[in-house]
This record gives C-alpha cells, structure tokens and sequence, in this order.
C-alpha cells in the first residue's frame, strides 16, 4: 500500500525521486524523509545577503560561496542550506555533492523547529561537513553567530557563540561584524514597519 502525501507528512517518508515529481517543484529541503518547504519573505533574505559578501571577501580560488544550492546526501536527504563554501571540483552539478562542502551556514527563520535545526546538525554531521555555523537574530542581543567544529567523535563541538565581530581562519580569513549587521537590521525593519 502507498502512502498518501497527508500520511507523508506525518510518517517523514519523502524520498529525492518523489519530491522530483511534485508539481511545480516547490522550493524545498529534504532532511532524513521530512520535507521542509524553504520559502521566505524577502525581508528575511537581507542577513543572507550581508552572510555571503562576508564568506566571499577572502574566499581562495579553490572554494567558492554560494547560496541555497541543493546538496546530494542520499535518497531520503536532499538540504538546501542557506550558505555553503563549497570545493570548486562539481560546481556545474545540482545538487552538488555534500561531501565538497567545507562550511555550511544557516539563518534561523523566526519560525524554526528545534526538530529542525537537530536534524540538519546531524546530517551535516554525518556527512563530515568540518564547519557549521547558526545565524540567529534575537533581541535584545540582536544577531549572534553560532560556531561549530565536526571533531573525531563525528559530533559537532560549540567553539564559539558570539553577537560581537567574528573573525576565523576557517576555512580561511573571514570577518563578521555582527554588532554592524545588527544596526542595518533592525534600520532596514523600522523602514519596513514603517511603510505598512
């Protein structure tokens, strides 16, 4: 007996093949069976924007940042992260090998499910994706970067969590000025509010 798409919605059994087959190929995740629409309104595309000029101010030409970019895991696991630095050998396949990622960051949506954000970290870790990061906007801190390290034990380690100016060696030489991000947020939200 198949299961309806109602009863896949409670079960987690999506597969790559069938959400290939879905009409109109909604923008979507797919983490261990479940399926994650990854729709957003525009305004919550700006940390994104800010997120990338910081990954590509200093990328090497070996690696290249890009965004929202499928990933190839298996048949149940197809993530779409809202950042990745990825090695430059396949950038002409979609999805994209996981195992060429070299960081994977994500902005938490105002509406994330820690369901959510345990599945990604175990199947980023799993995938032995060295570096992780969490992007997440909260007042009154305003955004804070969370930092994690793939260590021997295949498990992520917390390395450092910060709303102050970010700077790693990381994969290479990338500064984050939160602080300055924050200001640009929260003037781009007023101007927003402001019109509606």
């Amino acid at each position: 007996m198949t299961e309806s798409r109602g009863d896949l919605l409670v079960t987690g059994g999506w597969t790559v093949d069938m959400v290939a087959a879905l009409p109109g190929r909604p923008r979507y995740e797919l983490v261990d069976g479940w399926l994650m629409l990854v729709d957003r309104p525009p305004v919550f595309q700006f940390p994104l924007v800010e997120l990338m000029r910081a990954l590509d101010e200093h990328c090497p030409p070996e690696l290249m940042p890009v965004h929202r970019v499928p990933l190839e895991v298996d048949e149940r696991s197809q993530p779409c992260p809202d950042v990745v630095v990825l090695k430059e050998g396949r950038l002409d396949r979609c999805p994209v090998p996981i195992e060429d990622a070299v960081l994977i960051g994500e902005i938490l949506p105002p509406d994330w499910h820690f369901r959510d954000l345990q599945s990604k970290e175990r199947l980023y870790a799993r995938a032995g994706v060295p570096l992780y990061w969490l992007l997440d906007r909260s007042e009154p801190a305003g955004f804070t970067l969370m930092v994690f390290r793939l260590e021997a034990n295949g498990r992520y380690d917390l390395v450092e969590s910060t709303h102050g100016t970010f700077t790693t060696t990381e994969p290479y030489p990338i500064t984050l000025d939160l602080p300055t991000l924050t200001a640009m947020w929260r003037k781009r939200w007023e101007r927003i509010r402001s019109v509606n």
